[in-house]
């Protein structure tokens, strides 16, 4: 999958896992990536885990590693 498609495809899962509409299947890819990422499995979607979620978004489609998925100043490319 091209990079590209790969941060839609990522940022669409995100959007139905806010909403809980997610396939089991999907839900384990989401988890996959944001494991990749955090060293903590992926919490049901609550405000502070929408937030940092939105974060790594941010930090997905900015390409900038240099952000921290604590860093306030990260803003997601479109909310959730």
């Amino acid at each position: 999958m091209e990079l590209e498609n790969y941060k839609t495809h990522i940022l669409l899962l995100a959007q139905k896992w806010r909403l809980q509409m997610l396939t089991p299947e999907e839900l384990q890819e989401l988890h996959n990536w944001y494991r990749s990422l955090e060293d903590t499995d992926l919490e049901a979607p609550l405000e502070m885990s929408v937030d940092r979620v939105e974060k790594l978004l941010h930090r997905l489609f900015s390409n900038n590693d240099r952000l921290k998925a604590d860093d306030d100043s990260a803003c997601p490319p479109y909310p959730l």
